[in-house]
């Protein structure tokens, strides 16, 4: 009799041509350490377009060669395609034209394309490890920079606050901070997904590190991030294991207050207080959020045009900074459609992860697929929360999250439909070979 195949082994066996997933992890290098800052010869390449553009285009000609679908069709993927289309159509009522569509080709629609090459290259988990992993070991750097900046008093930001780490997506303290709670997020998966002793010790101290740059990043939005993620996982594993899985997180919280920096404290208390800033940036930003919220009720159907709160904002007497608010930035710059098209995406991002982590009970590879669920899940809270106080709503921070979310569903059910076509393919040879034909009676 010839054995199921086991439905994790099923999906690893899947062919597909491997340059475009490789094309991605050397973009996703690029875009984390920024190797063209550490040395500038490379700045002439254009790394991170070259890598990207060479991905996308074996992507595209692969599947139009083989008839294949040109992205997988689930709710989040045709969301975000709608949020392009609405972000399309605001540009010809923008306040300037020209300006967003230089954020459209820019900023938003790179970010859509990264999401579409995860959701389709990211068809393994071998892969998604080795993404998620390699992100882990790159955004070290970046922590460890963060906390020897601090320690040496390397200083920006009015000889306050860090300056943030030399890469496309770090170069601010509050995106250092948010880069760093999204993979500390999904870094959870692996922690969950092993009992080895040692490997939980490695991913611990790297966890630790990871926070600590978040710390030293003094970044108030990236601290609420923290809270978030460490109260979203308190709650997983009360729910599974108990009151008794609380021990581990009240433990760190304990160890960890004694080596907090100096002010940070007042810093943090600023959230609550805002006349306890002496920056008073967190009062401007409080008034550019509340503006933000009402150029989206005034202008309900188109916004102001993509990226255009920029220049409505200053209008108002609130400088350039623009809102710090992802979710905002978008209803002040698409209107009512397009931020209820973002509000929806997430929704539609965490239903398919609780409907992933449904599917993946009873199956082969259960442990690693809840592990992976809850990590990404992990790193979606961080960026609701985080990104709540930042304007990143167009930048690749949410779009890699929403591509793992995708992806994992995706290699869930195809595993899941291996199995159960493993089984009916062995029971239809058992019948075959007559080994479940009832005895015949004697002659």
């Amino acid at each position: 009799m010839t054995e199921p195949v086991p439905s994790h082994a099923v999906v690893f066996q899947e062919r597909d041509n491997p340059l475009p997933f490789w094309g991605l992890m050397f973009f996703t290098f690029v875009l984390l350490v920024g190797p063209q800052y550490i040395f500038p010869v490379l700045q002439s390449f254009r790394l991170a377009r070259l890598s990207a553009g060479l991905a996308l285009a074996v992507y595209l000609v692969d599947h139009l060669h083989s008839g294949k679908p040109l992205t997988v069709k689930v709710p989040a993927v045709r969301l975000v395609l709608w949020l392009l289309f609405v972000a399309v159509l605001s540009i010809p009522f923008s306040r300037w034209p020209g300006g967003s569509f230089d954020v459209l080709t820019n900023e938003l629609l790179k970010s859509i394309l990264v999401f579409i090459l995860i959701t389709n290259t990211v068809t393994t988990v071998r892969r998604m490890r080795l993404m998620i992993g390699s992100m882990g070991v790159w955004t070290l750097f970046m922590a460890w920079g963060a906390v020897a900046n601090y320690s040496s008093g390397n200083l920006a930001k009015g000889g306050i606050r860090i300056s943030g780490y030399e890469s496309p997506l770090a170069g601010d303290p509050n995106d250092l901070a948010l880069t760093l709670n999204l993979i500390l997020g999904l870094v959870v998966s692996f922690y969950l997904a092993t009992n080895n002793l040692l490997k939980r010790l490695l991913l611990l101290a790297t966890m630790i590190l990871l926070v600590a740059g978040v710390v030293a990043s003094y970044s108030r939005g990236g601290f609420l991030a923290i809270l978030a993620l460490l109260g979203f996982l308190s709650f997983r594993q009360v729910k599974q294991r108990g009151l008794a899985a609380l021990a581990p997180f009240l433990l760190l919280l304990v160890l960890a207050l004694p080596f907090l920096p100096q002010g940070y404290g007042e810093r943090i208390y600023s959230i609550y207080d805002s006349s306890a800033d002496t920056t008073g940036s967190a009062e401007a930003r409080w008034k550019t959020m509340v503006e933000s919220f009402k150029l989206m009720l005034e202008n309900p159907l188109v916004g102001v045009g993509l990226g255009m709160h920029n220049l409505a904002l200053p209008e108002r007497g609130l400088g350039w900074s623009g809102v710090h608010s992802a979710f905002l930035q978008v209803g002040a710059d698409l209107g009512v459609p397009g931020f209820l098209v973002y509000l929806l995406l997430f929704r539609r991002l965490f239903e398919g992860l609780r409907h992933s982590r449904a599917q993946a009970k009873g199956s082969s590879g259960e442990r690693e697929f809840l592990a992976l669920a809850t990590g990404i899940e992990t790193a979606l809270v961080a960026y609701v929360v985080g990104g709540f106080f930042l304007p990143v709503a167009y930048r690749f921070y949410s779009y890699y999250v929403a591509g793992f979310a995708v992806a994992l569903q995706e290699i869930i059910k195809r595993s899941n439909a291996a199995f159960t076509g493993g089984v009916t393919a062995t029971r239809a040879q058992t019948v075959s070979q007559g080994a479940d034909s009832p005895p015949r009676p004697p002659a």
